[in-house]
């Protein structure tokens, strides 16, 4: 595991940074936030926002981010949910579930599947992205990055 800095730096190092279920990156009370795919997504942005900000001379921010919820299908159409403070069990958790992957699904289904379609002016000096297509396909990568380099690319061509 890659330990970072709340703003998502990898520790000892000024130009590196770190997110996703390989970095611990931790909150405001030094806990480590869960290595899954909400935190990583929020971790982008957040990386994406700090990276603006270290570019145009000025320091970057904490990473503060929530949980919005934990689902999970047990089978025989049964579920439990935790979104935000409330809890649901049975079919209900179920459904939620299973509407939030098909949501997952036809959001990726409906994205860029060419990283040729991504912003080409990001200098490549000041960013590198690495998609490990043996850890994970390619598709799985592209919504996440697509939505990151569209804000970096946005930001680094008004400077």
């Amino acid at each position: 595991y890659i330990l970072c800095e709340r703003d998502l730096r990898v520790k000892g190092f000024d130009d590196v940074w770190a997110i996703g279920d390989c970095a611990v990156n931790v909150d405001a009370r030094g806990r480590s936030y869960p290595a899954t795919a909400q935190h990583a997504v929020q971790q982008a942005y957040c990386l994406a926002d700090n990276l603006i900000r270290v570019l145009s001379g000025h320091t970057a921010g904490t990473c503060d981010i929530t949980t919005r919820g934990s689902l999970a299908a047990l089978g025989c159409r049964t579920g439990v949910a935790r979104v935000y403070r409330f809890k649901f069990s049975g079919f209900f958790a179920w459904w939620l579930y299973r509407s939030v992957a098909l949501g997952a699904v036809m959001t990726a289904a409906m994205m860029p599947t060419s990283p040729a379609s991504l912003p080409s002016r990001l200098p490549g000096s000041a960013v590198t992205v690495m998609m490990p297509s043996s850890v994970m396909p390619e598709r799985a990568f592209i919504p996440l990055i697509s939505g990151v380099c569209s804000r970096l690319g946005t930001a680094l061509m008004s400077l």
